[in-house]
């Protein structure tokens, strides 16, 4: 038996144009989407994606799950993570930047339901080109130590990345007494 089509539990605005419209949004996959936006030879999008409906599981609000967003430039065969949303913070603004858009190219936006703990552990690319992305992965900040503790209150805002290091160390390195394992703490387990 095939899944049956569900209408998308979301809405999507792109700043400055019309709203995108229910018939726009096209499931590709029983939890996969897809919103195609006209690029326009514009360098940047601002888009607001709102839960228009509480992401469920077993009938009842999910702390489990939340929708990643995606974004992609027409043809290139890469999906870059851009935001998520969940029923904790059903709405989020994102910016989505370009260089050298083609005439005639389209943003796609693939928007997926996922385990919460995978999508918290993701970092949003910064600029999209026809190269594929550009900055994000945070690769030149140290993790912060407060996040691998569940205890970051800077969120996004963050001068230090959200994305676990390979040793599951924090910026602080060895001298750090949480997740270096050196003087008054354990090594954390890593993520």
């Amino acid at each position: 038996a095939t899944a049956m089509a569900m209408p998308a539990p979301f809405g999507c605005i792109v700043i400055g144009r019309p709203s995108v419209s229910p018939d726009q949004i096209r499931q590709i996959e029983p939890v996969k989407w897809l919103v195609n936006i006209p690029c326009d030879q514009q360098p940047h999008l601002t888009c607001v994606l709102v839960l228009t409906q509480p992401l469920l599981e077993s009938g009842i609000p999910s702390q489990h799950y939340g929708l990643g967003i995606y974004g992609n430039l027409t043809g290139k065969p890469n999906w870059n993570y851009l935001a998520k949303v969940d029923n904790a913070r059903p709405s989020e603004m994102f910016r989505v930047q370009w260089q050298d858009a083609q005439p005639n190219q389209v943003l796609q936006l693939g928007i997926r339901l996922e385990p919460l703990a995978d999508l918290v552990r993701k970092q949003p690319v910064l600029r999209l080109d026809n190269e594929g992305a550009v900055g994000g992965a945070a690769a030149d900040k140290s993790t912060c130590c407060f996040w691998l503790q569940g205890k970051c209150r800077f969120g996004d805002t963050c001068k230090n990345s959200h994305v676990a290091s390979p040793d599951g160390t924090c910026v602080r390195g060895a001298e750090c007494r949480i997740h270096s394992g050196g003087e008054g703490g354990a090594a954390a387990d890593s993520m």
